[in-house]
């Protein structure tokens, strides 16, 4: 099989596989033939032929999950691809990610010809063999990439149909695909199946951790401050009673860029998945280590691969708590949304479209557009984060708010209490002096960060314009001003060598909503100024949250943070997805 065709073809597709009973004429005058399908309409994880799965039939689906872990090393589909991608059943722990679907069969006549075929039911452009696989019970692929789209049964199939049942075994080649099965006796007498292949769901920071993989350059690579770095935020984290996992990597540090978490679930099946964003770097062949049993892997994108543009990565990419409508909580991202812009960077960009496409299409966590090509990365982590609130249920959103951060920079004892690296860094971009002054530089930074809070808030923090992120982030989640926190940011205009066909906002200060939550617990750059630190911590406090502050200024100045250099497995939503949701017709 060529690459492609072991490709996953992530998008929504509509087939029809059919189970076709054909007879003579002199056959049918002999007697009625039937045919019934059963699997697990009534989702309670088994496949029982009861008379509540088969009321169920005419409206609800059988769930399969993508087959997207690897259950042995050894796999025809080589040794970082899922098992999806192979036409075999990889041992006893892959038949666990089958879904079963029982054929029986009464008054039939032995020499009657059954067929199994699958038709297209849809416009859809994905190939008609690479929506689902069937095996027989041997693990033979009867249908799918290699049986094809029609399986003659042999006679001596036919003939154990007519003395019990046959099962046979569905694997989902892709996410959030709408299937239906039929059976055709003869002309007069049909039986069905819909078949629905599980969404990919993101978690959300505000669920309960797992694992922590942070990124750990090497001693050869990078700097002693790296590494001391890794060290604190490891003993943070181990803290708070979460494994943590260090990733080898060179100089990679972006470990948040390059993978999302998240699972998908049948009532009988649940397995972790590890999203891989198009960012081909040091990390990428690191993380695919990560594939394995009941962990599996997701690229929604193919061979040609979208634009490697900073907005197309993790973090840029974040998932909403959950809300009364919307209980698994909401995919949002960071993108060009006013052309126009004069503080947009030199080129106008734009989240790729068949990302965009691919959380659309789950059809859980409809995904929500903000405006953030003023950055220079890009990134939404940069300005907003939601974390698990301490003092109540529910969540609270972090927001970068340049006003409060301007405020309490024009408080700054400068010789006081400005660190020794910013007074170095600020004098890499601009004299320290005119970086403060009142009427010359200072002033220009203070508009710039007028302008970029307008972009956050709009020019009313209590009533933020519908444009602005917080505007639309209220409108699409509905979130009270007391499920809001602003934070101080200070940003300013780089120009610098590393965007060099683009320029943008960029932190000079480390900003608090690029942390990462550990249940109540923030790990959280230190500032390196009292001021700041002090308003965040009793901010935080006041909503029984607890700052863990770690220096990270060996990640803050190449344009990263706290939350860029860590990925959090979390726990899995309690919510099913298909609970109280109409099943997707073909």
């Amino acid at each position: 099989m060529d690459r492609k065709a072991k490709r996953y073809r992530l998008s929504v597709v509509c087939a029809a596989v059919t189970l076709f009973l054909g007879s003579t004429g002199a056959t049918a005058a002999r007697g009625a033939a039937s045919l019934t399908l059963d699997g697990d309409t009534d989702r309670n994880g088994i496949v029982d032929g009861s008379a509540a799965e088969r009321s169920r039939k005419s409206y609800a689906s059988v769930i399969v999950i993508c087959n997207c872990d690897r259950d042995e090393p050894a796999s025809l589909a080589g040794p970082s691809q899922p098992d999806c991608f192979d036409r075999i059943v990889n041992g006893a722990e892959d038949w666990k990610d089958l879904e079963p679907l029982i054929l029986r069969r009464s008054l039939s006549p032995p020499e009657a010809e059954i067929w199994l075929r699958i038709e297209n039911g849809s416009l859809d452009d994905v190939e008609l063999g690479q929506r689902i696989r069937v095996f027989n019970d041997r693990g033979r692929e009867v249908l799918g990439p290699s049986g094809g789209d029609s399986y003659h049964l042999s006679a001596a199939e036919t003939a154990s149909l007519a003395d019990g049942d046959l099962t046979y075994y569905a694997e989902g080649l892709s996410f959030a695909t709408s299937v239906r099965l039929s059976v055709l006796v003869g002309p007069s007498e049909q039986d069905y199946l819909s078949i629905e292949t599980a969404p990919l769901i993101l978690t959300p920071q505000t669920q309960r951790p797992r694992a922590v993989y942070v990124a750990r350059p090497s001693a050869v690579a990078s700097s002693a401050t790296n590494l001391a770095y890794v060290e604190r935020f490891r003993k943070a984290a181990a803290s708070c009673g979460a494994a943590v996992r260090l990733l080898p990597t060179r100089e990679d540090a972006w470990i948040e860029d390059e993978i999302a978490w998240g699972y998908t679930e049948s009532p009988r099946r649940r397995l972790d998945v590890v999203f891989h964003f198009p960012r081909n770097e040091e990390l990428t062949g690191e993380v695919r280590k990560l594939l394995g049993p009941d962990l599996g892997w997701c690229e929604a994108y193919d061979d040609s691969g979208p634009s490697g543009d900073s907005l197309n990565h993790g973090g840029n990419v974040e998932v909403a708590p959950p809300t009364p409508a919307f209980p698994l909580g909401r995919i949002y991202y960071g993108s060009i949304a006013v052309h126009d812009d004069p503080l947009n960077s030199y080129l106008p960009r734009r989240f790729d479209a068949r990302l965009h496409a691919f959380f659309v299409r789950q059809g859980v966590q409809p995904p929500i557009e903000l405006h953030t090509n003023w950055l220079a990365v890009g990134h939404i982590d940069e300005v907003a984060a939601f974390v698990p609130r301490g003092d109540a249920p529910g969540s609270l959103l972090l927001l970068a708010s340049p006003k409060l951060g301007f405020d309490l920079l024009g408080k700054l004892d400068r010789d006081a209490e400005l660190d020794a690296r910013y007074r170095a860094w600020i004098a890499q971009l601009h004299r320290v002096e005119d970086f403060f002054s009142a009427t010359t530089l200072g002033r220009s930074l203070r508009q710039y960060n007028i302008d970029v809070d307008e972009r956050i808030f709009g020019s009313d923090h209590a009533a933020p314009s519908p444009s602005s992120i917080k505007g639309i982030l209220k409108s699409e989640l509905g979130l009270a001003e007391t499920d809001i926190l602003e934070v101080p940011a200070v940003f300013f205009n780089d120009a610098g060598p590393a965007f060099e066909s683009r320029w943008g906002a960029r932190a000079i200060i480390p900003c608090a909503a690029n942390s990462c939550p550990l249940g109540r617990t923030l790990l959280v750059a230190d500032m390196l100024l009292p001021a700041f630190r002090d308003r965040v911590e009793a901010d935080l406090q006041s909503y029984r949250l607890v700052p863990a502050w770690l220096d990270d200024w060996a990640l803050h100045v190449p344009y990263g943070g706290v939350h860029c250099n860590s990925s959090v497995r979390r726990e899995a939503f309690t919510h099913r997805w298909w609970e109280n949701r109409e099943f997707r017709s073909p």
